[in-house]
């Protein structure tokens, strides 16, 4: 089976959740549930993944760090270990050697855990592909004047936005 990624996701480990988050998956969806405030925009899951869909970035590591809080591991040697941020449109953002991602030729993306065949798609109550066409992207690098490349290393790049403060850190 494979999850949706949609805008920004943060794609938890779901064995991650059940070993390190206080009540395992069970209590994470409750408190999901209860705390609109955390900014998703849906969770849906399948019996390896959960993901976790955000507008933006910011609203998307306000989401990791309650990850983190916890004590699951997001970066570890510049890889995801119990958690990713991927992109709809690029994919995750680091090196994550247990997710296998595609890019839907009707414009949507899904993940799956790899090693395993990507199989239906978990998604939202109503979601249809038409959703993920309607989301648009900016890219701060198409942007000279909103954002500054600080550094490259390994592939991996850090930007900084000018409009929000932030300091983005993946793959290019």
């Amino acid at each position: 089976m494979s999850i949706l990624v949609e805008a920004v996701s943060v794609i938890i480990l779901r064995s991650a959740l059940e070993r390190k988050y206080p009540g395992g998956f069970d209590a994470f969806m409750r408190l999901l549930a209860s705390r609109r405030s955390l900014e998703h925009r849906y969770v849906c899951s399948d019996p390896h993944l959960v993901s976790l869909s955000y507008f933006t970035p910011d609203a998307a590591d306000r989401g990791a760090e309650l990850l983190t809080h916890a004590g699951l591991i997001e970066i570890q040697d510049n890889e995801f270990i119990d958690f990713a941020i991927v992109d709809q449109q690029y994919g995750p953002t680091l090196q994550c050697l247990w997710l296998a991602w595609h890019r839907e030729p009707r414009g949507f993306t899904r993940a799956w855990l790899a090693g395993e065949l990507p199989g239906g798609l978990s998604a939202p109550d109503g979601w249809t592909p038409d959703h993920a066409l309607r989301i648009k992207r900016i890219d701060i690098r198409e942007i000279p004047s909103r954002a500054l490349k600080l550094a490259e290393e390994d592939g991996v790049e850090t930007w900084l936005d000018f409009t929000t403060g932030r300091i983005t850190v993946g793959r290019p």
